[in-house]
């Protein structure tokens, strides 16, 4: 697991914070902190689905008509409906990998997200 991914210390933190914040400034830098954590989080989630996907379309391509399903279902129980997921997201990510702001739906070919 990489060393910036977020621990559950840390989400416990951030949720306590946000619970116990009384004032304005407390509650922006709460809602501040969540946020960052969930930019990152969701960094992480795409960068490792990439990553799955990447090695899923690898797989596909070296076994035979029709080998794929069995293969998926017998080697690797991922489900057909998420390996098909993973597999548009590398596609769709762009080498460098996902930024922040990149909405899912960007990543599997559909439109931007409203911000």
């Amino acid at each position: 697991m990489r060393e910036d991914m977020i621990d559950s210390g840390c989400l416990t933190a951030i949720l306590m914070r946000a619970d116990e914040a009384k004032d304005l400034p407390e509650l922006a830098n709460a809602a501040l902190s969540a946020h960052r954590a969930c930019e990152e989080s969701f960094k992480t989630t795409l960068t490792l689905a990439r990553a799955a996907g990447l090695a899923l379309l690898k797989a596909k391509a070296a076994l035979p008509h029709g080998g794929w399903l069995p293969w998926l279902r017998d080697c690797c129980p991922i489900s057909e409906r998420t390996a098909q997921l993973y597999m548009r997201i590398a596609d769709g990510c762009p080498a460098a990998g996902p930024t922040p702001t990149l909405g899912v739906t960007v990543v599997i070919g559909g439109e931007r997200d409203a911000a």
